[in-house]
């Protein structure tokens, strides 16, 4: 294809009247372009080979250019990521609360799909993580509650991960304690454990795709000489789930299993378990992956229930059998939760899930 760019003498650029070439940066579209009369050139301003118009970037494009930012929200003790102008994440970890939680989680469609605090279970707070012990119970907030208490916030930070892709993180240092112990303002000599959780938030502009990674590391607390763990069936990391899911969600796991039918919920082991439906009318599936390696304690299940109201959550397996740690003992646990909007296959789900490279954002 012949080059005729030439620059006239008004400052335009002159083409070959069989071409409009639009560059900003680099080739963008060509446009082919018939003249009724061959010799007659085209010619074109300047500014209008620089300039184009932001509708002429495809959604992807101007998705790439996006970033996540991560801010404490001073004074509200709350921490918040966001995409651009839209926010993803609310976490929450004031001290006068019971346990710190992802308070609001948001997919690419905007939908939140955390429930805190609703009427019928006050203790339900969006996706959080809770069981019980030594016999102090850490999920239910009533009577005298186990208290999971703030100490620090580290390391927050946003780029890309190591596929380019958008991704903030942040860490918390917890500290387990009994609740004669609340008013104490340092609780390391009392604390049955001391958590370090980090949750890692990714997002790929190309699929829609979500995807938050719940990761904490536990050690016994230095003055306690044993822990025994112990909890209900649903006691681990729970997400109660929005309004619109409740009784009508759509249930899949790894396994094929049938779910929770009526008002009884499920128990059952596998790799991944999710939900789907509409929220605000807008489909969404919310997929809640297990570890693809389990750690060497407690045995992995989800529990789901959809009646009278939507939950998920993965557990260790504490009701059937208890797990006891000692003194400087140490154990972790790591999962995942995603959003897609849009209802997605058991198929994909399972593809995805054996896709750890992208399941353990870095």
């Amino acid at each position: 294809m012949k080059d005729e760019r030439n620059v006239d003498g008004r400052g335009s650029r002159r083409l070959s009247p069989h071409q409009v070439v639009i560059r900003l940066g680099r080739l963008i579209s060509i446009k082919v372009v018939e003249p009724r009369e061959r010799h007659h050139a085209v010619v074109l301003p300047k500014l209008f080979l620089l300039v184009i118009s932001a509708a002429a970037l495809s959604p992807i494009a101007a998705a790439e250019t996006k970033t996540l930012s991560i801010h404490e929200l001073k004074g509200q003790q709350q921490l918040e990521i966001r995409y651009g102008d839209d926010q993803l994440l609310l976490y929450s970890f004031a001290k006068d609360q019971f346990k710190p939680y992802v308070k609001e989680l948001r997919g690419l469609n905007r939908q939140n799909i955390l429930r805190d605090a609703p009427p019928d279970h006050l203790h339900h707070h969006g996706l959080m993580f809770a069981i019980r012990v030594n016999g102090t119970n850490f999920w239910e907030e009533t009577g005298e509650p186990g208290i999971q208490r703030h100490e620090q916030l580290l390391d927050l930070r946003s780029g890309r991960d190591a596929n380019g892709k958008p991704q903030a993180s942040f860490s918390e240092i917890i500290h387990w304690i009994c609740f004669r112990d609340k008013a104490r303002t340092d609780t390391a000599d009392v604390a049955l454990l001391m958590e370090r959780r980090t949750l890692t938030l990714a997002i790929d502009p190309a699929s829609q795709e979500l995807m938050l990674r719940w990761a904490s590391r536990f050690m016994v607390g230095p003055a306690i000489p044993k822990v025994v763990l112990t909890g209900s069936a649903y006691n681990g990391l729970g997400l109660r789930l929005p309004i619109e899911f409740d009784k009508t969600a759509l249930f899949k796991n790894s396994e094929n299993g049938v779910g929770p039918l009526g008002t009884k919920w499920d128990v059952a082991p596998a790799r991944w378990t999710s939900f789907a439906g509409k929220i605000d009318g807008k489909p969404t599936t919310v997929v809640l992956f297990g570890e693809r390696k389990p750690q060497a304690w407690g045995v992995q299940q989800f529990f789901s229930m959809r009646e009278p109201f939507a939950y998920i959550s993965v557990t260790k397996g504490l009701d059937v059998k208890p797990v006891e740690f000692k003194t400087g003992d140490r154990f972790a646990f790591e999962y995942s939760l995603a959003i897609y909007p849009e209802i997605k296959t058991a198929e994909f789900i399972e593809k995805r899930f054996q896709t750890p490279e992208r399941l353990r954002t870095k």
